[in-house]
């Protein structure tokens, strides 16, 4: 079996992604996948890839494989969720956001994004415990993305330990969305 990370191609494939030559980077990503159909990260940049090019709905698709392959790719379910959130699906974004946090709790942009989702959803005291929470956090990781702005810059007060008129506590979610050299696991 092929080694990804002495991989010349998946290199290459990953410095197109970055360099925005995205059709370049996609037949590399897919020719790699024919070979390695279970590699979850092939499957990630894949993902990053297709959404970055607004293939919203082969992005989704991507993701949930990576997902499929490793359950607790918190990153990856951090990404479906902002596809999700970008459709207008916010109860399947939500979920993702939570699953994300049960995978990776002290991701900040992972409670950031679920408070994003909260936000649009007008769960607003949900929506700041969780912008507080993402801030508890510290940065976010190098390379991690997030859907909007904290609420340090909202302007919003916040009742932070109450439950909120949608009923729920916040939780919290993971996005990143690093372009990865790896071996397959």
């Amino acid at each position: 079996m092929l080694q990804i990370t002495d991989n010349h191609e998946l290199q290459e494939a990953v410095h197109h992604q970055r360099l925005g030559r995205l059709r370049e980077a996609e037949t590399i990503y897919r020719r790699l996948l024919q070979a390695q159909p279970r590699a979850a990260e092939l499957h990630y940049n894949l993902a990053g890839l297709l959404n970055a090019a607004g293939r919203l709905d082969e992005a989704a698709e991507s993701y949930r494989t990576a997902i499929g392959i490793k359950p607790l790719h918190s990153d990856a379910l951090n990404n479906l969720a902002l596809v999700l959130l970008e459709q207008g699906r916010l109860d399947e974004a939500m979920a993702a956001c939570r699953q994300a946090i049960a995978a990776a709790p002290n991701h900040s942009a992972a409670h950031n994004n679920l408070g994003n989702t909260l936000r649009r959803r007008g769960c607003l005291d949900e929506a700041i415990d969780c912008y507080r929470q993402a801030l508890a956090c510290g940065p976010p990781q190098r390379g991690a993305l997030t859907s909007g702005k904290p609420s340090s810059r909202l302007g919003c007060g916040g009742t932070a330990g109450r439950r909120t008129r949608c009923g729920r506590r916040p939780q919290r979610f993971l996005h990143s969305s690093k372009v990865r050299c790896f071996s397959p696991g």
